[in-house]
């Protein structure tokens, strides 16, 4: 049985234990499959991984982060999907214990909000020296060995380093599989270039990502695409209730069009 299958056991059993509470209230001892087919059948999850470049020249993807985080929330809870995010910030091996910091798994905005309001951007080039090679693979290393996730978001404006491990690790993702959504920040060929191969490694979607206010479609979708069945509904629901950027309309037309291969 899949890692995503206990999961949404684990939940259900959850569910049962909170509707078994409500309903013995209400003075009801027994709660029958039907009733939790009824309240609950319908609902679909996605634990979704932001592994986020936090090297200098991103602030302003994390500023966007924290502003936007409660209405990412709200949308998919509008939504009815069932979700978890962490949030994983990556730099480069010249920032020692900081070249990972990780939130912890949640569903409620309050501790990832901490989590974000905590970052710090820096390190990712020098005074005479422009953005160079980060640690894209350890952020992907991580990705591969949290057990929770079930798709990852790339975002970054770097590539990682040619004599690291990134095809490996793109190639564990895939063993496990768990699609990498990649947006490229700043129009780096090369950075697209690898983060694509990565994509196409994994079964996601690569993208440039040239406006930080399309940070909220980026997500909500790629979780709604990842959720389970019905994606395409769920695509069309989203784009019918908010106004898409044009990034957005971009990513739906990938979305899709892997719903179908």
């Amino acid at each position: 049985m899949s890692d995503k299958k206990n999961r949404d056991l684990a939940l259900a059993a959850e569910r049962l234990k909170g509707l078994s509470n409500e309903l013995a209230g209400l003075g009801i001892e027994k709660v029958t499959y039907e009733q939790v087919e009824q309240q609950y059948g319908n609902r679909v999850s996605c634990n979704a991984l932001g592994l986020f470049d936090a090297t200098g020249s991103m602030e302003p993807l994390w500023q966007n982060t924290r502003d936007r985080l409660q209405q990412i929330v709200e949308r998919l809870v509008r939504l009815d999907v069932d979700f978890r995010f962490q949030w994983i910030a990556y730099r480069d091996y010249s920032e020692g214990d900081r070249i990972i910091e990780k939130s912890g798994w949640s569903s409620e905005a309050q501790p990832l909000q901490r989590f974000l309001d905590q970052v710090s951007c820096f390190g990712g080039y020098g005074e005479q020296y422009p953005d160079l090679e980060e640690a894209v693979e350890r952020g992907l290393s991580e990705a591969a060995a949290d057990e929770e996730a079930d798709v990852v978001l790339l975002i970054g404006d770097e590539p990682p380093h040619r004599e690291r491990d990134w095809h490996q690790q793109a190639e564990r993702l895939a063993q496990l599989q768990r699609r990498v959504h990649c947006f490229v920040v700043g129009r780096g060929r090369h950075t697209f270039k690898v983060f694509s191969e990565i994509a196409k490694i994994t079964g996601g979607t690569c993208n440039y990502l040239d406006d930080f206010d399309a940070l909220i479609d980026v997500i909500v979708m790629s979780v709604l695409a990842e959720a389970g069945e019905g994606s395409e509904a769920r695509l069309n629901a989203y784009e019918q209730t908010f106004r898409l950027s044009h990034e957005g309309k971009k990513l739906k037309q990938d979305l899709l069009r892997l719903q179908k291969l």
